[in-house]
């Protein structure tokens, strides 16, 4: 019977044990419950806190934005006046390369080829090719071309042979001389005629490249035959002989000025009816 009564107290108090510890611990769980709840309240107001302050810094940043610019307009202003003086330099630089390139002085060297073509060709032929490479450069078509069928003669010639003239002469005691006319070219308006001149006193022979022009409304055979003439009366001022090829025989003709008229006519008629 002591045998259970203490069986049944050993129960007994392991029950009330258990039921108080379990007492104090459900104790220490509300008490630490109640302190954690607390917490969350304060950490509330210091995290609302936070957030009312974190809003104001936009506002402060916004109100110091703009002296921001000033610091950043600074360095520009120093990029700016960097640039100039590389510019300065540039223009340096530019200016002394500039002077470099003068070469002008080549007019000075063209202007003494321009000299070259005054020397007087050394023959006939040359001549007449000069002339004939200057109507091509003013686009005047080459008389061989145009007066073919008026005139047989190849290089279209018109020539009055004086030299029967000056060897008349010669028995009478005049002029040691004479001289060959040739008509190059005839246009319209404009022709060009070479005289090849000899005197053998003087023992010199002259060649003449004569350019003439009708002038506006001219007649180019009248303009041909009175600069021939003028020719004519540098070597002789009477009486001369001339080698007509229209009549075929040697004929006395005036350079007079009086005679002028029948010397004229007669020219034109030697000259340009025989070819026709």
């Amino acid at each position: 019977m002591k045998s259970n009564s203490i069986l049944a107290n050993a129960r007994n108090r392991s029950t009330i044990g258990f039921a108080l510890s379990l007492l104090f611990h459900i104790a220490i769980l509300l008490f630490a419950l109640e302190h954690r709840s607390t917490p969350p309240q304060e950490l509330g107001t210091s995290m609302t806190a936070p957030l009312s302050i974190r809003l104001l810094p936009p506002s402060d940043s916004s109100s110091k934005s703009p002296p921001s610019p000033s610091i950043t307009v600074t360095p520009q202003a120093q990029k700016m006046t960097g640039k100039p003086k590389e510019k300065a330099r540039k223009d340096q630089d530019v200016a002394r390369k500039k002077p470099l390139p003068v070469p002008q002085e080549k007019v000075v060297t063209v202007k003494p080829q321009q000299a070259q073509p005054e020397a007087a060709p050394t023959d006939m032929m040359s001549m007449l090719n000069n002339a004939r490479e200057r109507r091509r450069a003013a686009g005047t078509p080459d008389r061989n071309d145009r007066e073919n069928e008026e005139q047989p003669d190849d290089n279209a010639i018109a020539r009055a042979n004086v030299q029967h003239s000056m060897q008349h002469a010669q028995s009478r005691g005049r002029n040691d001389g004479g001289g060959v006319f040739q008509v190059t070219f005839k246009g319209v308006r404009t022709a060009e005629m070479i005289f090849r001149g000899w005197d053998e006193r003087r023992r010199n022979d002259t060649r003449q490249l004569l350019e003439i022009d009708a002038g506006l409304n001219g007649d180019i055979d009248t303009a041909i035959v009175r600069k021939m003439i003028e020719l004519i009366r540098q070597r002789q001022s009477g009486d001369f002989s001339w080698q007509s090829r229209r009549l075929g025989r040697v004929v006395m003709l005036s350079a007079r000025v009086q005679d002028n008229a029948e010397l004229e006519d007669f020219l034109k008629k030697d000259f340009f009816e025989y070819y026709r």
